[in-house]
């Protein structure tokens, strides 16, 4: 039996990683348990309902975070990762999320903690990381992902949390590419398209199958004077 140790897990919402001030997380997945229970029945019977999504994380205080959380507190569609690690195709869970809760505080001479609550607008994804880039300047490409291909009635959803970027008039251009094999040697498909990113912040995008490719590349082209952007992009199949 595999285990694993909760140490140097990653999260990151929005355009922020706040893994360096968070000690404790959990995500909680579930649906609605309606009855359905007739005369003729025996035992209570059961189907399921919507589904449910909360996440919370709690750590220590930090000003520039505390802003952010603030901030953000009841605000749509901040994309929020839970992943095992930032290596690529890690176990990521993402989803837009809103942060509905969120509390600082402390006891005098103990060190000031902070506490977030979030609920979904949309729904829990598993899949993996797509890179970590830091400080890219140029163009570049990513690690194939070998995930499968997208089966009719299923999409494939890439999101990206841009955490810098600077230069002057920067843009950065990221694309989700499909191929049959690992090669990317100019058979590959463009799926999905984040264009004219130019700030922190986060996003999320999908797009339905068929698509019978079954290996996965990020790809960036990046524009501007001295620009330089640091980004972790995401990708699930469901």
């Amino acid at each position: 039996m595999a285990t694993s140790i909760i140490r140097n897990q990653k999260i990151l919402f929005g355009g922020y990683d706040l893994t360096g001030q968070t000690n404790s997380l959990a995500l909680e997945y579930g649906c609605d348990t309606l009855e359905r229970t007739v005369l003729n029945d025996d035992t209570h019977n059961f189907t399921s309902g919507l589904f449910n999504i909360t996440a919370g994380a709690s750590g220590f205080f930090d000003p520039a975070t505390d802003k952010i959380l603030f901030d953000g507190t009841g605000v749509d569609g901040r994309l929020l990762t839970y992943a095992q690690s930032l290596t690529t195709g890690s176990v990521a869970h993402f989803f837009q999320s809103m942060v509905s809760n969120f509390e600082s505080g402390g006891s005098v001479g103990e060190l000031m903690t902070y506490n977030l609550s979030a609920g979904a607008q949309g729904k829990l994804l598993r899949g993996v990381v797509g890179g970590n880039v830091v400080d890219a300047a140029s163009n570049g490409n990513g690690t194939a992902i070998n995930l499968g291909g997208v089966a009719a009635g299923k999409k494939v959803y890439a999101g990206v949390h841009v955490t810098k970027a600077g230069g002057t008039t920067p843009a950065l251009t990221l694309t989700l590419k499909s191929d049959a094999t690992n090669a990317f040697s100019g058979a590959e498909t463009t799926r999905i398209t984040f264009s004219g990113v130019n700030a922190v912040g986060s996003d999320l995008k999908e797009l339905p199958g068929a698509i019978t490719d079954g290996w996965w590349r990020f790809n960036w082209a990046i524009t501007g004077t001295s620009p330089q952007f640091s980004f972790v992009p995401v990708i699930a199949i469901l």
